[in-house]
């Protein structure tokens, strides 16, 4: 968190805005400003998913069950009223400071949670129950587009291959998931009765557990989407270099 309030601090400095001390909450109107706070979390977060109703319950849902976890919990919200980005950890922003905020934010507005730390991925289960929402449309011509993939590296989708990937499937305008056909595990998000993990978190991605000779489906809709199954499709079948 050290790291992103610095990045915000330094953000005010060029806008020539006297700032006494870091503030809990980050606040943002700028589109350029909010572009520069979001790569900075896509680098050093990973994604968990996000809910968009009874945001004050949920956020204390979400700060009750991370409680005492080697964990940073990020909340990224935006309120439509007045254009203005938020982002602040669970645990170290006044919880007053917290609810006013959410307290502010329209019906249907989503709350996106980025995680980082030691103990991530067993958070990231705790926060199953909260995240990520079910997606309620169908894999088909009209929707997603998708390729199917063998993965040939030995070690299958260990966190190596996995950050190449997902850094890979960043590049490109489009939403992109993937599973495989005997997933056995809830992982990621519903989409047409099959679970698929969202392709540009690595945490997602690692909950997978794909192995070595199991089948991707990648499924991806949206301005790059063929380009992003392509190059996805030709990652995969290089083995992400390990063969």
């Amino acid at each position: 968190m050290d790291k992103l309030h610095n990045k915000y601090l330094s953000i005010l400095k060029k806008e020539k805005k006297k700032v006494n001390k870091v503030p809990e909450i980050i606040e943002l109107d700028n589109k350029k400003d909010k572009e520069i706070i979001k790569s900075h979390i896509k680098e050093h977060f990973y994604y968990a998913g996000s809910v968009k109703k009874d945001h004050i319950d949920e956020y204390l849902d979400i700060k009750k069950t991370t409680k005492g976890y080697d964990c940073k919990v990020l909340v990224e919200c935006h309120n439509g009223k007045i254009d203005k980005s938020f982002y602040f950890e669970v645990h170290s922003t006044d919880e007053e400071k917290a609810r006013n905020v959410l307290g502010s934010l329209e019906p249907g507005e989503e709350l996106h949670i980025h995680i980082k730390g030691k103990d991530y991925q067993e958070v990231s289960k705790k926060l199953s129950k909260y995240l990520p929402k079910e997606i309620k449309e169908e894999v088909s011509e009209n929707g997603y587009s998708k390729v199917k993939v063998k993965i040939t590296n030995r070690a299958g989708l260990h966190i190596r291959p996995v950050g190449m990937l997902v850094q890979e499937a960043n590049k490109y305008n489009a939403e992109i998931y993937i599973t495989y056909e005997d997933l056995d595990q809830k992982v990621g998000r519903k989409i047409n009765n099959n679970y698929y993990a969202d392709a540009k978190s690595a945490l997602e991605v690692l909950q997978l557990g794909a192995g070595y000779g199991k089948t991707l489906e990648i499924i991806a809709k949206g301005k790059d989407s063929e380009k992003a199954l392509k190059s996805l499709e030709n990652l995969v079948k290089s083995g992400f270099n390990e063969n």
